[in-house]
């Protein structure tokens, strides 16, 4: 049983990336997929000495509340990364290995040109290696294969010039989702094939999206609704399950999705905070959402300004 879970990071935020990942799972079966939740690891906490077992993959939302919880997220996106054999010794070298478009994006964008951080951040390599190792016997004892991982991305720019294309964000999402997707499905040779993803604002009808994904498909609707929304979609010969949830990252393939789209997204934001720290002594970095990306993009305006740097280069319209 195939199964791909897709989820984004960074779609609410003003300045920052967008961020989608998708990752690919071959599972035994229905019942193992749902156990899969089960696997877990120990989490040393900043406040007791003892350690408190936590569940290895879930929803980025609820295993990233702080920077005192990047450790945990990057060594599980690292360690899974590893799994499929993704080279992950560098920020752009992660981008490149998980498919993401980035390099052209990078041209309008100084603070990502010559700053490519070396990876991992907040853990050390030992740790990485004991949490792959981990993930390889959990999931060898499940029968399960982690098989791939990958992403797409996009910066301001692009994002910006989606927008005005498109006109609304959630079509923008959906349609970067739709086209990793459909990346996904060429690399995979399986007949057939479950996907999971969160779904993408208060959309529920991607019918005709997935139809303009791939025009010469065929797309047959089961339910669309608040919950979820299902479909079968038939193309060169695939007959795909889709399900579009709410919550979808209790499901671990969406899970993982989830939190490497989060990692990416939250390493693009210390490169973003270092570059705009460094021209302007005592700025508070941002994390980029509403409310404090506008106090941020007030504090550098002038210094923007003066760098020559168009303001649609960093901040999202929508």
């Amino acid at each position: 049983m195939l199964v791909i879970g897709l989820d984004e990071a960074g779609y609410g935020p003003n300045l920052g990336p967008l961020m989608v990942g998708g990752t690919c799972w071959e599972v035994p079966d229905w019942a193992t997929l749902e156990r899969l939740g089960e696997i877990t690891c120990e989490h040393h906490s900043t406040t007791k000495r003892s350690p408190t077992t936590r569940a290895l993959w879930g929803d980025s939302k609820q295993i990233y509340r702080g920077r005192q919880d990047f450790a945990r997220l990057e060594q599980t996106v690292l360690a899974s990364c590893a799994e499929v054999g993704i080279e992950s010794s560098s920020w752009h070298r992660l981008l490149e290995e998980t498919g993401a478009d980035f390099v052209s994006q990078f041209a309008l964008l100084p603070w990502y040109q010559d700053h490519d951080p070396v990876l991992p951040l907040s853990s050390s390599p030992e740790e990485i290696r004991h949490q792959a190792c981990m993930i390889r016997s959990e999931l060898d004892e499940r029968g399960c294969c982690l098989h791939r991982i990958a992403t797409a991305c996009l910066f301001p720019p692009r994002w910006n010039e989606l927008i005005a294309h498109h006109g609304k964000k959630s079509t923008v999402l959906t349609c970067t989702v739709l086209s990793l997707l459909v990346n996904v499905l060429k690399a995979e040779e399986s007949s057939e094939c479950l996907v999971i993803g969160d779904k993408h604002g208060a959309r529920n009808a991607y019918a005709g999206m997935l139809a303009s994904a791939v025009p010469e498909s065929h797309i047959e609707i089961q339910h669309e609704g608040n919950a979820e929304s299902r479909y079968r979609w038939t193309f060169g010969g695939r007959s795909i399950d889709i399900r579009f949830c709410v919550k979808g990252e209790r499901w671990v393939p969406v899970a993982l999705a989830s939190m490497t789209a989060k990692y990416l997204r939250e390493v693009a934001m210390r490169v973003f905070n270092a570059y705009w720290c460094r021209h302007i002594p005592g700025l508070h970095p941002t994390a980029g959402y509403p409310q404090d990306a506008k106090r941020f993009r007030r504090e550098i305006d002038a210094k923007r300004s003066e760098l020559g740097i168009e303001e649609h280069c960093l901040w999202r319209v929508k």
